[in-house]
């Protein structure tokens, strides 16, 4: 099955599903450092 998720640096990642592969898109607006800083401590 495939399917998106959008996340923002206030997303509770405890509450996502696990998922194999993560592709990072960067939307305009988001505050970026904080988005890549809260994957990067899931990772």
């Amino acid at each position: 099955m495939n399917f998106s998720l959008e996340i923002g640096p206030h997303t509770d990642l405890e509450t996502l599903p696990p998922v194999k592969d993560v592709y990072v898109t960067m939307l305009p607006g988001g505050d970026y450092k904080d988005t890549a800083d809260q994957i990067m401590e899931t990772l």
